[in-house]
Parts: C-alpha cells; structure tokens; sequence
C-alpha cells in the first residue's frame, strides 16, 4: 500500500505493481525494470516490458511519480512515500 498524503488516498498495489514500484524507487530505467521482473516471474521480456510500461503510466497517471514517465524516460526522483 501506498499512502498519498496530498490526495488523502491508499493506494493498494498488486503483486507486480508492488515490485515495479520497488525499482522505481532504486532508481531503475524501464528497461532494467522489465528484466527484472522478466527473469523474477518467468515472464518473456516483451510481456514484462509492456507490464512496465502500463504501470509507470498508471502510477503517472495518479500522480505517485516524480516525474513524467514515457517509454524513454529514466526516473532520477524516488516516489513520494515508502513502502512498508
């Protein structure tokens, strides 16, 4: 869960949103994200890669990146609250 403090709003993520977030806040690329999660759930690269790119747009979308996410991009901020 993820807690947004200026929206007064729990965010609830499934399981592999909740490892796409725990790489964003290391810092990954998208692309080093989809790997990972590619080589943790047995999943073919372009699968995953789409899976990546859905749920940073989603997280965008809600306003829990600091940044602007596209296909290209590399988030250089963490998100504004920690997981438990």
């Amino acid at each position: 869960m993820v807690l947004d403090p200026e929206k007064r709003l729990i965010h609830e993520f499934n399981t592999t949103a909740s490892f796409i977030w725990n790489l964003c806040r290391g810092r990954a690329d998208p692309s080093t994200i989809a790997a990972e999660l590619s080589d943790a759930y047995h999943v073919d690269l372009e699968s995953a890669t789409r899976d990546v790119t859905s749920t940073l747009a989603k997280l965008d979308k809600l306003g829990l990146l600091a940044i602007s996410v596209t296909s290209d991009s590399v988030p250089t901020e963490s998100p504004p609250v920690d997981l438990p």
